[in-house]
């Protein structure tokens, strides 16, 4: 698991103070910190603490790799995260879309995560988590494991 990796599951348990340390140890080996993806991870941390100016600092550099990162939609997913931390529901929800548009669908994750619990009571959100349900029932049903998808590949290797 990647350094990113670590300090995401960190902050998942709540290890804030393992994560800030993951994630400053890395911005000082990288600081341009290619796809914003440390950046958008500790705007979340700031916006657990509610700490709202060095969030939208970090966020807004976050921003600036939409176009220049392949996997950009885990960054945009820190993104929402942390506006949804931060109680913006309209920016938290745009970034959702970005998310998901941009191939991210776990919705697993997305039922999941308590970053998004100010957005449980917000219609487009739960809309838009029926949406992405849906994708991936669907995805699962047509190629995980058991689907005709996965027996045929299974048959392949023989």
């Amino acid at each position: 698991m990647g350094e990113h990796g670590k300090a995401r599951c960190h902050f998942g348990l709540g290890e804030t103070n393992e994560a800030r340390n993951i994630i400053e140890s890395c911005l000082k080996k990288r600081p341009e910190d290619y796809g914003g993806i440390f950046r958008s991870l500790r705007a979340m941390l700031y916006a657990k603490e509610g700490n709202v100016s060095k969030a939208e600092e970090d966020l807004a550099k976050a921003k600036e790799h939409k176009e220049r990162f392949l996997h950009f939609h885990h960054t945009a997913y820190q993104i929402a995260s942390a506006y949804a931390l931060l109680h913006k529901a309209d920016d938290a929800i745009y970034w959702f879309k970005e998310t998901v548009n941009d191939g991210l669908n776990n919705y697993p994750l997305f039922r999941d995560d308590p970053s998004f619990d100010s957005l449980r009571q917000n219609k487009e959100f739960n809309d838009l988590l029926r949406s992405e349900e849906l994708r991936y029932t669907y995805f699962k049903a047509h190629f995980g494991i058991g689907s005709p998808a996965w027996e045929r590949l299974q048959r392949r290797d023989k």
